[in-house]
């Protein structure tokens, strides 16, 4: 299964859950402030390229800054 993030201000995903290319093969959904998490049947490349195509200004590659430190740049390795 695939998971996708998308994140929109108004909190209006209805049309991406309307869509009748995703309907079919969405089998998760999850809501929260401004969020929709999405799991997808499958790894179907064509259809993960037409969602990147269609709604890749809402989709969201991280949802947690990871803090985990860089050597040489936040400490020195011995």
């Amino acid at each position: 299964m695939k998971h996708i993030i998308f994140t929109r201000e108004d909190n209006d995903f209805s049309d991406i859950l309307r869509d009748p290319a995703l309907k079919k093969l969405i089998t998760m959904t999850l809501f929260w402030d401004n969020y929709l998490h999405i799991g997808i049947v499958g790894n179907n490349e064509a259809i993960l390229s037409y969602i990147e195509l269609k709604y890749s200004e809402s989709i969201v590659s991280d949802v947690c800054k990871d803090f985990t430190p860089v050597p040489w740049v936040h400490y020195q390795p011995k």
